[in-house]
């Protein structure tokens, strides 16, 4: 319980410093500037995503040898930060540098953290890691609240680089060299089931981190970082969607009967769809409501039309999770993958009409893009578990 609850404790911070870091970004550059950093961060967080999604749970159940993957996620990281540096060089701002390489730093932390949990480190260590989160949290409510003094501005961004590069200094992430051919490995003696599952996050999260950027060529970068303003306020309600999916796959693995299995999902799913919209509804109140306070005047114009489809793609996630969870405990990798790459190309489709549309329209297609998904997949489902039951076969 205990680990539990520094893991988590650790795993909110994150997130918490990660949207104090967006909203004070926002009120801090211009919104070309934000766009930039938006559009870096967006492959610095792939990276991450990647990280957690692929690795992140074999990391943890001790299945294969950490280090191989954190040593390339460091070299990863490294690369990404000098290359923060240079853009935010290239730019004439030094905040746009130090905000890129806080993006990097975050990444390689978060591989750090995964390393620790696998390690089942001692409660000394975990405390130390609770405390440098807490100062990474200090360090952006200060940056939080540098508004007009430039020197603060950079003094306090400053603190929070270096409290990001604590933990992957310290435990000498950056100095070692890294080990591709163990991800390679891995990969090769991973199961078809493993495989498939990591194929379908890389092709959902690739498309919903690459997807945008056909904003920037259509409506310019500043139009994308609002895009991504608003994709960052719904980020909460995405949050407290994925939250449930270890308690959703648990309650589901628990029953023997797949029969009881299939109900328990309808049964999340019937309470799923109200609360999903109650989040959406609720969130966009609060937001429209609060949006003046938390976006710049420069932002807010393109940023509260873009609200209603950010939010109502995050709410979709609450939809999705029971059928993601009885895919996971049936094993059913296929319908996954089928959905994903459906779904992901209708999205592409509705994007690309979208676009002469204006960016609202566009960003309305990006979210029945994801309601294509999840219907696609839910209906895959369906089939593959009336298949089953003709057939007689019990599921793997």
């Amino acid at each position: 319980m205990r680990r539990f609850a520094l893991t988590t404790g650790s795993q909110l911070v994150h997130a918490l410093v990660s949207f104090a870091a967006t909203l004070t970004l926002v009120r801090l550059l211009s919104p070309d500037n934000f766009g930039i950093y938006a559009a870096f961060a967006a492959v610095a967080f792939l990276i991450m995503a990647a990280n957690r999604g692929i690795f992140g749970e074999q990391i943890i159940a001790g299945n294969i040898d950490v280090r191989g993957f954190t040593d390339v996620i460091g070299t990863l990281a490294l690369i990404g930060a000098t290359a923060g540096g240079l853009v935010g060089w290239w730019s004439g701002s030094p905040l746009l540098a130090l905000a890129s390489i806080h993006a990097s730093a975050t990444v390689a932390t978060d591989a750090v953290r995964y390393e620790l949990m696998a390690a089942r480190v001692s409660h000394g260590v975990d405390r130390r890691m609770l405390i440098a989160d807490g100062t990474r949290l200090v360090a952006g409510l200060l940056a939080l609240g540098a508004s007009t003094d430039d020197h603060l501005k950079v003094v306090s961004w400053s603190l929070l680089v270096l409290s990001s590069l604590v933990w992957p200094t310290v435990s000498g992430l950056f100095s070692r060299p890294p080990s591709p051919s163990r991800v390679i490995a891995f990969m090769r003696r991973a199961g078809r089931f493993e495989a498939t599952m990591a194929v379908q996050f890389a092709v959902g999260t690739g498309a919903a981190q690459l997807l945008p950027f056909v904003a920037i060529a259509t409506f310019g970068i500043a139009e994308y970082g609002g895009l991504r303003v608003a994709q960052s306020l719904a980020a909460p309600v995405a949050l407290v969607a994925t939250a449930t999916t270890p308690a959703m796959i648990g309650l589901i693995s628990g029953k023997r009967d797949p029969r009881e299995q299939v109900v328990a999902t309808a049964r999340l799913l019937a309470v799923g769809l109200p609360v999903a919209g109650l989040l959406w509804a609720t969130a966009l109140l609060v937001l429209e409501t609060a949006a003046g306070a938390l976006v710049p005047p420069n932002q807010l114009v393109v940023v509260e039309g873009l609200l209603a489809p950010a939010i109502a793609a995050a709410a979709l996630i609450v939809v999705g999770q029971p059928g993601g969870a009885l895919i996971r405990v049936r094993r059913y990798a296929g319908v996954a993958l089928s959905g994903q790459i459906v779904g992901v190309a209708i999205a592409w489709v509705l994007a690309l009409t979208a676009v002469n549309s204006g960016l609202v329209a566009f960003a309305w297609a990006l979210a029945i893009g994801s309601l294509a998904t999840v219907s696609i997949t839910y209906a895959l489902l369906v089939w593959r578990l009336l298949r089953d039951r003709r057939s007689g076969r019990e599921p793997s």
